[in-house]
């Protein structure tokens, strides 16, 4: 039964194709609400409870109608749900995005005017990844060149900016893995919940070395 859920789930997660409840079964209340969904990314494992809402047909039998829209550029998020609900006034909409996001551009342009109402995780995932704990050998020495997201820059620079020796630049994510193993970049900005399993796997447990964001500074 899970390998069959898990199946359902990764091939929702992977489709190429934007899905839209309309087309499931009906709701018993005879009715749909619609609803606005912008993810911050792809479909991807951290929304595996949107993908499993979606292949068992959950939302349809609670009588919602969800439009999934389109991916959108790093960072354009709010403004996405916002231009949503302006030209569809009648539905709600609901969009992901980090806080180090939400929180700068909601104080820069409060006439966005959109409130945080829950939280996927209880910590955040952010971390840095190093190997062979690369963020602390010969510290006092060499610098050390993180690479983090282009919206995350300003974030890490702010964390580390007491910090001996640390540079923070912004690395693609297709690159920075690969820019890590083979030590262009010192550390990494990643997350517990997908890359630092699969760096792990890549070059062994104890290769791999985490550094928790929240709480450190």
């Amino acid at each position: 039964q899970h390998s069959t859920l898990g199946n359902k789930i990764r091939s929702t997660m992977f489709a190429k194709t934007n899905h839209n409840l309309s087309n499931t079964r009906s709701s018993s209340r005879g009715f749909a609400t619609h609803v606005g969904l912008q993810l911050d990314y792809y479909m991807s494992a951290q929304f595996a409870g949107v993908a499993c809402a979606l292949v068992d047909n959950l939302y349809a039998d609670k009588g919602l109608s969800v439009d999934f829209l389109p991916i959108c550029p790093v960072g354009e998020e709010t403004s996405r749900v916002r231009a949503y609900f302006d030209t569809h006034k009648n539905r709600a909409v609901l969009g992901s995005v980090e806080q180090n996001i939400f929180m700068p551009q909601i104080y820069r342009n409060p006439s966005l005017d959109l409130k945080a109402v829950a939280a996927i995780f209880r910590r955040s995932p952010l971390c840095l990844a190093s190997l062979t704990d690369g963020m602390n050998q010969d510290k006092e020495n060499t610098e050390v060149v993180i690479g983090a997201h282009e919206d995350t820059v300003e974030l890490l620079q702010r964390i580390v900016a007491h910090e001996a020796n640390m540079k923070v630049v912004a690395s693609p994510r297709a690159s920075k893995n690969t820019d890590l193993a083979n030590g262009a970049l010192g550390a990494i900005q990643a997350y517990t919940t997908t890359e630092v399993p699969a760096l792990k796997r890549a070059h062994g447990h104890d290769r791999v070395h985490v550094q928790p964001l929240e709480g450190w500074n």
